[in-house]
């Protein structure tokens, strides 16, 4: 049994024996305003696992109800091959207040991304040299990627970045003082090509089904900005086209 949140539980479909009556759960259903516990199989299906989300929150903002009682307890979905991402999707789903619930989305991507990244360790850093900058491709400084720039709006510039300098969140242990997930994505073309190592948004069902394309492109862009100012951005509202946004660099925070 898994907490959905203060009023519901998540129950594991093989722990579900007959007790309480269930909704099988169908993308194309039209649901009544009260029903049963909602039984999902997803499948251990990516896409599939994305338009059970989105079929849900979708659900949820029509006030669409699923519940049943059992042992005092209140079960709102029966769930089968699953993993964290989805549990967090459906915990995310609950949550009422859009800050909060892209608070809870962002700290879990985070979590996932740091602890890939410690288990990994990429980089392979010795004495502050990545292992890109001491096999001499792409790269020749140390401390790797952890310089901020900005990009120049000069359109005969010698270089379309300026103002190249050491990250102000680069702490004096040489770790990250903030936590920005748009570096936590980042691979350079090193690891991509000579240690086969990459991250991608698209391996994350919580971030396709709960933001937008524009929000994916503040996720992925926003390099050397603090938690507090990409959650900022993701709030605000922007009616541009979308190729107008991100031709326009729209979702880059200034």
């Amino acid at each position: 049994m898994i907490l959905l949140n203060n009023n519901f539980e998540i129950l594991d479909y093989n722990e579900y024996n007959n007790e309480f009556p269930i909704t099988i759960f169908n993308l194309e259903e039209n649901y009544s305003e009260y029903n049963p516990a909602l039984f999902i199989d997803f499948k251990n299906d990516i896409n599939y696992s994305i338009s059970c989300i989105k079929k849900l929150i979708c659900l949820e903002k029509k006030n669409i109800n699923f519940s049943s009682d059992y042992n005092n307890f209140h079960f709102k979905y029966v769930i089968k091959n699953y993993n964290d991402d989805i549990i967090k999707s459906l915990q995310a789903i609950n949550i009422k207040d859009t800050k909060e619930k892209y608070t809870f989305i962002y700290d879990y991507i985070f979590s996932c991304l740091d602890s890939i990244w410690k288990e990994k360790n990429p980089c392979n850093f010795c004495n502050n040299l990545c292992i890109a900058t001491r096999n001499k491709k792409y790269i020749q400084q140390d401390d790797g990627c952890c310089y901020s720039f900005e990009y120049t709006d000069k359109l005969f510039s010698k270089s379309f970045i300026t103002n190249k300098k050491k990250c102000k969140y680069l702490g004096i242990n040489k770790q990250c003082t903030t936590q920005n997930l748009s570096c936590k994505f980042f691979t350079c073309p090193y690891l991509k090509k000579y240690e086969n190592f990459d991250l991608k948004m698209s391996d994350y069902p919580i971030i396709e089904s709960f933001f937008s394309k524009k929000q994916k492109l503040i996720l992925k862009y926003n390099f050397f900005h603090s938690k507090d100012e990409i959650i900022s951005k993701l709030l605000e509202k922007d009616s541009t086209p979308f190729l107008f946004y991100y031709y326009k660099s729209k979702y880059r925070i200034k």
